[in-house]
């Protein structure tokens, strides 16, 4: 038996099959989810599409399922931020050995929202008119309805009972209230 042999012997006896991989492919997309989560501070609502999905899978020579493996990690987003969101392109490779002897590696690409300067209860200032400002509180980001394209930013509760949405993030439409 050559060194070649061997070494896919080896992996072939680690009990080592599709579906092994497919759920260390799933593992690897919740810690790409939990990294996210981390730096976004808990805030998975600023993912605004999985763009791209890579993976590195170990196996042998003679291994022709990296597609298959790497399915549990497309549907793991898919599962978690729906198929609009989580929906991706995808490819994968093979490779004979990964760093401590790890089963599957995946990079992705994630299209970020825009952080937004208030948060829920923010005391901010509205544009209302030409030139006329009202005073509320932030009730409610990303705002969207049925038939809207894409979210508004906010939607703010006026202090006189009205509730309206600021189009867009910016000191021409929402500003903080100013101290006296």
């Amino acid at each position: 038996m050559n060194k070649i042999q061997q070494k896919t012997e080896r992996k072939r006896d680690k009990g080592r099959d599709v579906e092994y991989g497919y759920q260390a492919a799933r593992h690897a997309a919740l810690n790409i989810i939990f990294t996210l989560s981390d730096q976004l501070n808990g805030n998975l609502d600023r993912i605004a599409k999985i763009q791209k999905v890579f993976g590195i899978v170990q196996s042998s020579d003679d291994f022709r399922e990296q597609h298959s493996v790497m399915g549990g990690a497309s549907d793991v987003f898919i599962e978690i931020f729906g198929k609009d969101v989580g929906y991706h392109a995808r490819s994968a490779i093979g490779t004979s050995t990964l760093p401590l002897d790890i089963t599957v590696e995946i990079e992705a690409i994630v299209k970020l929202l825009p952080a937004l300067r208030f948060k829920v209860g923010a005391k901010v200032q509205c544009k209302v008119g030409p030139e006329k400002w009202a005073e509320g509180t932030v009730a409610q980001l990303r705002y969207t309805e049925p038939d809207w394209e894409r979210s508004a930013p906010y939607q703010i509760h006026l202090d006189d009972g009205r509730y309206i949405f600021a189009p867009e993030d910016s000191e021409a439409v929402i500003r903080a209230i100013k101290p006296l």
